[in-house]
């Protein structure tokens, strides 16, 4: 279902500091993270194909306090990232790309309550680009050009604003998405959009 979205003016309330959990696994440490609803664990495992780093290869396993565990690999450079669990959903920002300025970030949303989450892999509702390289004449090289990010949740939803690029990057100044609130009410439809 793909809705037009408008801007929406929030108080105070919406406007909490995320609390976005970080990892750095190329030390070859798993990391334990507890949220009221769930556990995420981050481990590396062995690259699936000999062109990939060993410490871009991890594993995210997610325990729900129902006993209910979903596994998803996915690869991050240089094995770092950041977690948020937000009205149900849990986001993963992880990064593309190794070498000198060129690492691209990306935020995935994950459903770990949708009715349909079993053991393997976890539901994806989508994925972000969050950071562009872009190729400046007026620069020898490129620029990054980044995305901030907010998370808001109200009673009935999930709200994620990436914003502030400015114009001329050839780039939407404005992506957001909206996402039905999922804890303790099961996957119920989603609704995306983009300014």
């Amino acid at each position: 279902m793909l809705a037009v979205l408008t801007p929406v003016s929030y108080g105070a309330k919406h406007r909490e500091r995320l609390q976005w959990k970080s990892f750095d696994a190329s030390c070859g440490c798993d990391f334990e993270f507890s949220f009221p609803e769930l556990t995420v664990s981050i481990r590396q495992q062995t690259p699936s194909s000999s062109t990939s780093f060993r410490e871009d290869n991890l594993c995210m396993i997610v325990r729900r306090r129902d006993g209910r565990v979903m596994k998803q690999d996915f690869i991050s450079s240089y094995g770092e990232g950041r977690l948020l669990l937000k009205g149900g959903y849990l986001f993963l920002e992880y990064g593309i790309g190794r070498g000198t300025g060129v690492r691209e970030e990306h935020i995935k949303a994950y459903a770990p309550f949708a009715d349909d989450a079993t053991v393997d892999p976890l539901v994806e509702v989508f994925d972000f680009q969050k950071s562009y390289r872009v190729f400046s004449p007026s620069y020898a090289g490129t620029n990054l050009i980044e995305y901030k990010v907010k998370v808001i949740e109200d009673k009935e939803s999930v709200r994620v604003i990436l914003h502030g690029v400015k114009k001329g990057f050839g780039l939407p100044e404005r992506k957001e998405i909206l996402l039905k609130k999922l804890v303790n009410q099961g996957f119920q439809g989603i609704a995306t959009g983009s300014r």
